[in-house]
């Protein structure tokens, strides 16, 4: 009965360790889908003039599912109070206020505001890859370590 108990809490903490790794994964992929969604949005307004809003629903297959997500509540459903788990309070504020800017200006403007929206997310992604290297991929190694030790340890 020991054995498992200590095998059960070295599950728990390799999955936590394991859990850090694919939070920073999909935190970095939610920038890069949004690098993605300026693209299209640009190409899109340019060439085919369509609404953003159906703009965004005809090109949600491909997005990741927390960033179709945070598309679905925040833009379609319009949950003004909807966060996403992996993005903090500045970055939630940031794809929100490009969102809510959207659709402002004439065609020239707003590839302009895409653009302009776009090299700040650029910024903001280049940070989450740089805590990525550093904190996400020592999450799973971490965890394992961890989880070893506590097993030689209560042992």
């Amino acid at each position: 009965m020991k054995v498992i108990c200590l095998l059960l809490i070295c599950a728990v903490i390799f999955y936590l360790g394991n859990y850090i790794t694919v939070f920073y994964k999909k935190k970095l992929l939610m920038f890069s889908d949004m690098l993605i969604l300026c693209d299209i949005l640009q190409s899109e307004i340019r060439f085919n003039q369509n609404t953003i809003y159906q703009i965004i629903l005809n090109n949600l297959p491909n997005f990741s599912v927390a960033f179709k997500e945070f598309l679905i509540n925040y833009y379609i459903k319009q949950n003004q109070n909807y966060n996403s788990i992996y993005l903090n309070g500045t970055e939630n504020e940031l794809l929100k206020k490009f969102l809510n800017g959207l659709g402002s200006f004439d065609v020239e403007g707003e590839i302009l505001n895409i653009k302009n929206q776009q090299t700040l997310i650029k910024v903001k992604k280049l940070e989450v890859e740089d805590k990525n290297k550093k904190v996400g991929t020592l999450g799973t190694k971490l965890g394992f370590l961890c989880a070893v030790l506590v097993f030689i340890i209560l042992i």
